[in-house]
């Protein structure tokens, strides 16, 4: 209990509310104390003037007078009068009993009603010399020291009442919100039993519950998707592996079968050394593409103009595209800057050519081309070939795939997948589609920032 998201959600709505509320009384009872001293001092000095409001306490017989009168009379002030020389000529204050100049405050014993106990009652006094004695006004503060602890124990229950109502709400709260996420943690078992279709069904509130909710079905989709990959990649794998490995096997088998005096006949283990290459070439393909998926590259990341790359892998294959019967052009109209790895870009055409040149058919053009679109630079190269089909063109950037026109070539169906891979590390897009006739492959890449 000590450790769910309920308890230690009361426990801080608890103490944030009992903190506040707490700031709040001591506020309003210092508030309060000093309005009521302030009203208090006040009304002595209101009496005081109305006693001294004639003659300024002149005429001391008729200050006597207004004392005794006042004094005969049961109210909330009480009155002293003394001459020069400190005798009590009319109020109620004992003899002996003199306050302070100004304001002072006196303790004033007081008999309990049926003779028993003095009772000292504390009075807050205002002390007025005159011109032949002394005018004292005292006021009972015994009212006030009783609003002063109404209040505290009113602020006590107050502070108590309200951590004891904010702990109810964030328990409440507390509870809610962990039932919601015990719905997330219900669909996270289930799926780890193996029911990989399921996803987090809705946890209501909300806001930032279903922003995560959300991106946990957006991960799983993902994650499916990933696992879908790899599986098909080990399929792939073990199915484009086993012939050049069976291959390898049954050269090496007739070899030993064929050898003369133990001696392995040379164009034998020459096939077999280009089997065994084949299997490399594959395997480096593949951790080519695992390096780059998984970030590598970055490093040597710099501003560069596609117009040097294209110029670099034009000029290489050039010479190649016109042994092989194909028409190779250029057409740059971009000057604009990207920031990418130069090598790996020219990788990434390489193969784009390679593809082309490979699968084109002989007599076909293939164009490379780099220009400008809404702060993007596409690098395409389109052919004139034999094309895909449309139903086609979603796969081919899966590993190993090719088509069925193409078995016979040489490859291992992971050029475009390696292309693809160059693409997402340089955060760009690959769209491939039909050229009408043949194929249209294009990069996109985001403009260096800066550039107009």
């Amino acid at each position: 209990m000590f450790g769910s998201v309920g308890f230690r959600l009361a426990l801080v709505y608890a103490v944030v509310f009992a903190l506040g509320g707490g700031v709040l009384w001591a506020t309003f009872d210092f508030a309060m104390g000093r309005y009521a001293a302030d009203a208090l001092t006040a009304d002595l000095r209101t009496e005081t003037q109305v006693l001294l409001a004639e003659d300024g306490g002149a005429d001391q017989a008729a200050l006597i007078r207004k004392v005794q009168a006042r004094s005969r009379v049961a109210g909330p002030f009480v009155y002293s009068v003394t001459d020069a020389q400190g005798n009590r000529l009319a109020g109620q204050l004992p003899d002996g009993l003199m306050p302070r100049s100004g304001l002072d405050q006196i303790q004033l014993p007081h008999p309990e009603e049926g003779g028993g106990d003095v009772e000292e009652i504390p009075v807050k006094t205002l002390t007025t010399p005159l011109p032949d004695g002394v005018l004292v006004v005292g006021k009972s503060t015994y009212a006030l020291h009783e609003l002063e602890e109404l209040i505290h124990q009113l602020g006590i229950w107050a502070v108590a009442g309200l951590a004891l109502i904010a702990g109810l709400a964030g328990a409440a709260a507390g509870g809610l919100l962990a039932s919601r996420l015990n719905r997330i943690n219900g669909a996270a078992a289930r799926i780890m039993e193996g029911r990989r279709g399921e996803r987090v069904p809705t946890v209501g509130l909300g806001g930032e519950l279903e922003t995560v909710r959300s991106n946990l079905n957006a991960l799983l989709d993902w994650q499916e998707k990933a696992l879908d990959a790899l599986r098909h990649v080990s399929t792939d794998i073990a199915h484009d592996l086993r012939t050049p490995l069976n291959r390898l096997r049954q050269r090496l088998d007739r070899a030993q079968a064929e050898a003369i005096d133990e001696r392995v006949p040379a164009s034998a283990v020459s096939a077999a050394i280009g089997d065994l290459d084949q299997v490399l070439e594959t395997f480096s393909a593949l951790l080519r593409i695992g390096q780059l998926e998984g970030g590598a590259g970055r490093s040597h990341f710099q501003p560069l103009k596609l117009e040097r790359v294209i110029e670099r892998v034009f000029e290489a294959y050039l010479p190649v595209s016109e042994e092989t019967g194909h028409a190779l052009t250029r057409s740059v109209d971009s000057d604009a800057e990207v920031m990418g790895d130069p090598e790996l870009l020219v990788q990434l055409l390489t193969n784009l050519i390679d593809n082309a040149l490979t699968h084109s058919g002989a007599g076909s053009r293939i164009q490379i081309e780099a220009y400008e679109d809404d702060r993007k630079v596409i690098l395409a190269v389109r052919d004139t070939g034999h094309g895909v089909p449309e139903n086609e063109l979603g796969r081919l950037t899966r590993r190993f795939h090719r088509l069925d026109s193409s078995r016979q070539t040489p490859g291992q169906g992971l050029g475009l997948s390696l292309v693809a891979a160059i693409t997402a590390l340089h955060e760009g897009e690959l769209v491939i589609g039909s050229n009408h006739p043949g194929l249209a492959v294009r990069v996109v890449l985001p403009m260096l920032r800066g550039e107009p």
